[in-house]
């Protein structure tokens, strides 16, 4: 930060203001004589020194730039007071407060760049002219504050992505997937794509929104294509992520057209899709391997294989499998990729080359289905982790990091407890993310309380899992 050298004055403000309160007394004095005179009386004295006008600009990141216009009278100097707008202002001396000090620019000078501050806060200034006699020994006068401006320093751009990859690549689309730099002022991602990486142009400006993820369904069969991400904030576009190829698939054949059998009942009754509902588990999140959902149809249908399918949201292609016992029945798992390890939602939908179709050849054109529709997944491969734990009285309460479940939950002998004393837990219970022991004597104050579960000791009992089963 900008660091003032010079011993200032500034408590002189109110001994300076003597002469100005007698003429202010004075003028009270004629009010009586001088009628609506009084109005510009004051007003002239208000604008003596007064600073016409001032701006903030963000510079390079941490950096703050003033600038205003010189008022009339020009002053001897100045007093610029800042902070961080969480904190009150500097004290006339605060020239090396955390976060808030003054400045004392001559009177010739009409631009100030603060530096060190603290990127993407926000921080407010206040200026005001000062009068001296010619050695600047006695401060004679001051002008008043401009009004509070502030202004949001300049962060750093973003870093690159990273781990750019494609998946569910075809012959008319295929997505792009990437992990975020890591910084909480991402406004939305530039998608690059070239017939080469060193001839990359822009087919999205914007993404507007956070996703790391993006589908390209402007591509050629049978084509390679390179493509690369920047990131983007309020701050500038950050760096270019590494360049990856992808090769689109041949386009499908064409249909062949069925050949009349002759006079026979007309079928012209497309098939619909009947519901889409998660079938191993029925429930998420989840952890599982081999998340299944079941498709069933208004019909019996054919030509259902792995490309009618897409799975958004992993690197893992769509198994399909027939149910025997269902009439219209499949089963839809992805298998490989990173479903093993896999945070997040996983979507299931129809491919926009699906050739799904019933028996007398009417094609499945409405995909949307007419009952259940549970698409989505929420892959849950994280484990719980211990956060933070108080005890008081005969209370033991222990926080983690997300929810448990309340049926992983072990019995109270299950949990050792060491401290100065001899204590027992008689009762545990879950509740959202917490564990409470209930223990006797009570926790004596200042004591050090060491609490192990022993469910995974081999003891029989349940170990404590979250809701997706990660123990």
């Amino acid at each position: 930060m900008i660091k003032n050298t010079t011993t200032h004055h500034d408590s002189s403000d109110s001994r300076a203001r003597l002469p100005s309160l007698i003429a202010v007394l004075m003028l009270l004095a004629s009010m009586v004589f001088m009628g609506s005179a009084l109005t510009g009386t004051a007003q002239a004295q208000d604008e003596h020194g007064a600073i016409p006008s001032m701006a903030l600009a963000s510079g390079e990141p941490g950096q703050l730039v003033i600038t205003w216009e010189t008022p009339s009278p020009a002053p001897t100097d100045y007093r610029i007071r800042w902070a961080n707008t969480d904190l009150g202002w500097p004290s006339w001396s605060g020239t090396n407060e955390t976060e808030r000090a003054n400045e004392y620019p001559l009177g010739g000078v009409t631009t100030l760049t603060l530096s060190g501050l603290t990127p993407g806060d926000d921080y407010k200034v206040q200026i005001r002219s000062r009068y001296y006699n010619a050695d600047r020994s006695v401060h004679e006068s001051s002008g008043p504050w401009t009004n509070t401006a502030t202004q949001r320093v300049k962060d750093h751009p973003p870093a690159a992505p990273t781990g750019l990859a494609a998946s569910q690549v075809a012959h008319d689309s295929l997505t792009l997937s990437w992990n975020d730099p890591q910084d909480d002022n991402i406004t939305g991602y530039r998608i690059l794509r070239g017939p080469s990486a060193d001839s990359l142009a822009t087919i999205q400006a914007d993404t507007r929104n956070n996703r790391t993820e993006y589908e390209d369904d402007t591509v050629a069969a049978d084509t390679t294509y390179h493509y690369a991400v920047i990131a983007m904030s309020q701050d500038g576009d950050g760096a270019q992520s590494t360049t990856i190829s992808a090769t689109t698939t041949a386009a499908p054949a064409p249909k062949e057209t069925p050949t009349p059998r002759g006079p026979r009942a007309t079928d012209s009754t497309a098939p619909t899709v009947r519901s889409i509902t998660r079938q191993d588990p029925t429930s998420t999140p989840t952890n599982s391997d081999t998340p299944t959902w079941r498709v069933t149809f208004s019909e019996a249908v054919k030509n259902v294989d792995t490309t009618d399918f897409t799975i958004a949201g992993t690197t893992a292609a769509p198994t399909v499998t027939p149910v025997t016992n269902v009439t219209g029945g499949y089963d839809v798992t992805p298998t490989g990729g990173d479903i093993a390890s896999l945070t997040g939602t996983i979507t299931l939908a129809f491919a926009s080359a699906q050739n799904i179709a019933d028996t007398a050849d009417n094609e499945l054109a409405a995909t949307a289905p007419t009952g259940i529709n549970e698409p989505t997944f929420e892959m849950d491969n994280t484990v719980p982790t211990f956060v933070s734990g108080t005890a008081n009285g005969t209370l033991i309460v222990m926080t983690f990091s997300e929810e448990l479940d309340p049926n992983s939950l072990p019995p109270a002998s299950a949990f050792n407890i060491s401290t100065d004393s001899n204590v027992m837990a008689n009762s545990v219970s879950i509740e959202g993310a917490m564990v409470t022991l209930t223990v006797t004597p009570a926790i004596i104050v200042n004591q050090t309380v060491d609490v192990n579960n022993n469910a995974y000791a081999g003891t029989g009992t349940v170990p404590l899992k979250d809701t997706a089963g990660n123990e």
